[in-house]
This record gives C-alpha cells, sequence and structure tokens, in this order.
C-alpha cells in the first residue's frame, strides 16, 4: 500500500507515478497534497507501508503522527519512501532512515519527459535512464560545462509520441562522472 502524496490534476505527477505502482502491482492510496491529520490517519488506518512524495511533506507527516499519539512501527508501518520535487539534504534523509526507519531514494523527472533518473541503494547521486541523453549546460549560452561545473539540465528523448531535442529544464545540476 502506497501513499502517492502528488496531486492528480493539473500536473501529471499523481497519475505517473499511480500508473506505475499499478503496474508493479501494488494498492495505490491517491492522497494528493496537504490535510496532514487525514493522511496521518490514513498512514494508520491502512497501514500504509509506501510513500511517494516530497521529503518536506513526508516531514511535516511523520511529526504529525508523532504530534497524534501514533507510534512508528506499530500505528505507522512505512517503510520505504520515494522522494522527488526537491533535493533530499543528508541530514534529512538520515532522519527517515535512523528515527523512523524508512528506506529512502531519490527520482528525478518533468512533467513533460515522466521520470528519467534515479538513485540506487548506494546514494551517492542519480542514474539517468539509457533513453535519454542529459546535458548540463551554462544557462544562457547552452553550451555544455565541464563535469563538477554547475548548469541547466538539458534533456534530449527522442520518445514515437513526443521527441524533445534539447528540452531545458530550468533545474540546475552538476556531472560526476564516476
Amino acid at each position: 500500500r502506497v501513499v502517492v502524496t502528488f496531486s492528480f490534476h493539473l500536473v501529471p505527477a499523481g497519475l505517473l507515478f499511480d500508473t506505475a505502482l499499478r503496474e508493479m502491482a501494488a494498492t495505490v492510496v491517491p492522497s494528493g497534497v496537504g490535510n496532514t491529520e487525514l493522511q496521518a490517519t490514513l498512514l494508520k488506518d491502512l497501514q500504509v507501508t509506501g510513500y511517494i512524495g516530497t521529503a518536506s511533506f513526508l516531514l511535516n507527516l511523520l511529526g504529525r503522527c508523532k504530534d497524534l499519539g501514533y507510534v512508528f512501527g506499530k500505528d505507522i508501518v512505512l517503510k520505504r519512501a520515494v522522494l522527488t520535487g526537491e533535493k533530499v539534504p543528508d541530514s534529512m534523509r538520515e532522519s527517515f532512515e535512523r528515527d523512523y526507519g524508512i528506506e529512502t531514494g531519490q527520482v528525478y523527472g518533468t512533467a513533460d519527459l515522466g521520470l528519467f533518473a534515479y538513485e540506487c541503494g548506494e546514494h551517492k547521486g542519480m542514474h539517468v535512464c539509457e533513453e535519454v541523453f542529459l546535458e548540463i549546460v551554462e544557462p544562457k549560452s547552452g553550451i555544455p560545462v565541464a563535469p563538477g561545473e554547475v548548469g541547466e539540465i538539458v534533456v534530449t528523448y527522442f520518445d514515437k509520441t513526443l521527441p524533445m531535442v534539447r528540452y531545458g529544464t530550468g533545474d540546475l545540476s552538476f556531472l560526476e562522472t564516476g
């Protein structure tokens, strides 16, 4: 049972995760955003084991569970969290794993392309899917920057339905070659 805390309207995130989870035969709880007290109750009553959303909302939700007196490991049995939409600070990840026993992983994508980068169990950065050509470029000129230099993420993806050539995400990152 996985709670999806992204919106299911106006943006495709909720539906994209819903489709993927159903392919994996997971039970999807489409909770959307906000309503932390209701969502904390859903976690408890439905014995939800998975979470998809932002790290900051998960932190808020876990705090609300504590405020309501729910006991982790008994009332709340959350085991895994797929985090996206924002960078997860190492200290926050460590808290999720140490304080709550929640295994975490990050994914990256855009509304136009879907998910195309993911983190493995080593948590040392993202791996880009093979179908995607990713560049890190100087935002104004579009010229690629050297590994380790910060620039805009630009993606080329030759999808049959909606090919994207040098799609600028507007997000900043850097490339590691290790």
